[in-house]
């Protein structure tokens, strides 16, 4: 945000604020503020998305579930309800999900950087996963203190407490042994259950991404929203 010079010349060549994103970087020895920028394309006007409608998540008793790590076994479970429409729409991916992407996903992670927890069902004696949360901690000494999470429930899980209890328990990793400064994530504009699940939990919106994903035939905007310790 200091950098005067750049964001003057960003500005001159038709980028425009969309986010300031608090304590996002360390500079001269304190936390420091970056400023996300955006440029349409001159003439460009989103077409907004195609009439549809996710399917209603069915309100539920909460799940007898328990949190665990992720384990690579859970891939299939994953790459399976990623897909299903009512999650694949709001997740940015594609509902071709297959289970050696997945498994490819999950054998590239950095135990040092990328922490995930599962939420697990028993079904026939057999473990399930329907839902999983992530924080991701950057490689970059500049942007250690800073944690970029993402959460999906299984569709027929949802509305039943699950994201609640993933998310409280991944903040509780957060707060209490490892303590970044500043959480983040990004949530589609017309996911509104996840908006208000974030803000229970202490999440503040810090600005929007426009036109930044696209979603049933047209684009929609993406806010961006964190955590400040």
């Amino acid at each position: 945000a200091h950098n005067e010079r750049a964001h003057k010349l960003y500005l001159s060549l038709g980028f425009e604020e969309e986010c300031r994103l608090q304590k996002a970087c360390v500079t001269g020895g304190a936390d420091g503020d970056e400023i996300a920028m955006g440029r349409l394309r001159p003439g460009f006007v989103p077409p907004p998305p195609k009439p549809f409608t996710l399917p209603e998540a069915m309100k539920g008793e909460p799940a007898p579930t328990r949190i665990r790590p992720l384990r690579r076994e859970d891939c299939a479970d994953i790459a399976s309800y990623q897909a299903l429409s009512g999650l694949f729409e709001n997740l940015n991916t594609l509902p071709s999900e297959t289970v050696p992407a997945m498994e490819k996903w999950y054998d590239q992670l950095n135990p040092y950087n990328d922490f995930l927890l599962a939420a697990i069902v028993e079904e026939s004696g057999k473990e399930r996963a329907v839902g999983v949360v992530s924080m991701e901690v950057s490689p970059n000494p500049r942007l250690r203190h800073v944690g970029t999470m993402g959460i999906g429930v299984a569709p027929e899980f949802q509305n039943r407490g699950i994201g609640r209890r993933l998310m409280e328990a991944m903040l509780d990793v957060a707060d209490n042994w490892m303590a970044p400064g500043r959480l983040q994530l990004t949530v589609l504009a017309g996911n509104h259950p996840a908006q208000a699940l974030y803000r229970r939990q202490g999440f503040q919106e810090e600005g929007r991404y426009r036109a930044s994903s696209t979603f049933a035939g047209g684009y929609v905007d993406e806010i961006a929203i964190a955590r400040l310790r």
